[in-house]
């Protein structure tokens, strides 16, 4: 177990570094999840002191017993990849769709609050909704900075009767790969998934 709070300390460190956002905090009887905790919270001394002598470890160092109950606190793609990757073999895909199942909104939620609603994949096989699902979390974090369209999805909220605006297959499925989503240009990218087919309807319905 130590080797576990070891690596979800880590974890929390680089991922608030790149991303700004750490592992989820909520109220848990879980070790993982106090461990978890503690290192959001620490100071930036506590943190120097943590390296000196709590070296970060990999997600190779985590047990595979522990594998899926610490993907339950992943709160992003390449936290949940960064596992993926140190263990293929643990992840099937009964395993796999109920974490990405709950991690799509904690991402769509961190990246544009409640101006969009990313839906799960309406497919009928778990293999291809666990290829759509990746897809989408893929874009939405290696999109870039969304930010700068956060006024305009404000106003389609306000014109659209205080309705999110809901990305679907079709804005996601825009590009024809991950290579061909990084080759435009960030600003580019963003909008091409953002306007795809969007509709604006006055009060009176026109």
């Amino acid at each position: 177990m130590l080797s576990l709070w070891r690596w979800l300390k880590g974890l929390c460190t680089t991922s608030a570094a790149r991303d700004g956002a750490g592992i989820l905090t909520k109220n848990t009887t879980s070790s993982a999840a106090s461990a978890a905790n503690g290192a959001v919270s620490a100071s930036p001394v506590d943190h120097h002191q943590q390296h000196q002598h709590d070296p970060l470890v990999s997600a190779a160092d985590v047990p595979e017993e522990a594998m899926a109950t610490v993907a339950e606190y992943v709160r992003s793609y390449s936290q949940l990849e960064a596992l993926i990757d140190a263990h293929p073999t643990q992840f099937t895909a009964a395993v796999l769709l109920p974490i990405l199942t709950r991690l799509l909104p904690v991402v769509v939620d961190a990246v544009f609050g409640g101006l969009v609603e990313v839906p799960m994949p309406q497919l009928t096989q778990s293999v291809s909704i666990i290829v759509a699902t990746t897809r989408r979390l893929f874009i939405l974090e290696r999109g870039g900075n969304w930010d700068r369209w956060r006024p305009v999805l404000e106003m389609l909220y306000l014109l659209r009767g205080k309705r999110p605006l809901v990305l679907g297959d079709d804005n996601f499925a825009v590009f024809g790969s991950r290579a061909a989503f990084l080759g435009k240009r960030e600003a580019v990218r963003q909008w091409k998934i953002l306007s795809r087919g969007i509709t604006v309807t006055d009060h009176g319905g026109q």
